[in-house]
């Protein structure tokens, strides 16, 4: 009779272990899911590539600055060899994109020589500056009754290029 008891505990025993087994497993085994979207958008607030300064002749003059994306000017050339330069600062505003830059000037003649020095070889990163130099040069006299006008036309064309970090400012925070 003791030996049939003592099975009969051995067996409720190892029901007992094989159920916690199976009721541990279990937990151990849980697979969770996350189901979602998003959609991922350009933040076209943040890019801002602007003309940030300008000098005429050697001096600041930001007055030919109209507006973040224009620059303009009216000058004067009357003596062969006579020049206009204007310098100029190129600035990316974005902390989000580097811009890819293109730029195209117009206006060479017979009598004006139209030179800009602009790098648009390399991407403008993220709160980065370049700088820019258009000189203008009378390379032959004009003897017409009245003034040429001629119309100088800069254009710089930029794009975001997607970056993987913020751009970092070299300019100390106030």
């Amino acid at each position: 009779i003791l030996i049939i008891g003592d099975t009969m505990k051995n067996r409720k025993s190892i029901l007992l272990v094989v159920l916690l087994l199976a009721v541990g497993f279990a937990a151990v085994s849980t697979t969770l899911y996350i189901n979602g979207s998003t959609n991922i958008n350009p933040n076209q607030d943040d890019f801002n590539v602007y003309y940030s300064d300008a000098y005429v002749n050697g001096t600041q003059d930001k007055s030919v600055i109209t507006d973040d994306t224009h620059i303009v000017f009216e000058t004067e050339l009357s003596k062969l060899g006579e020049k206009y330069v204007l310098d100029y600062e190129v600035t990316n505003g974005s902390k989000n994109y580097d811009a890819e830059l293109v730029m195209e000037c117009t206006g060479d003649n017979e009598y004006l020589t139209v030179t800009n020095e602009f790098d648009d070889s390399t991407n403008l990163e993220a709160l980065k500056t370049r700088s820019g130099k258009l000189t203008l040069e009378l390379k032959k006299s004009y003897a017409g009754s009245d003034d040429l006008d001629v119309t100088i036309t800069c254009t710089i064309d930029a794009n975001a290029i997607e970056r993987d970090s913020l751009g970092i400012s070299n300019r100390s925070q106030i």
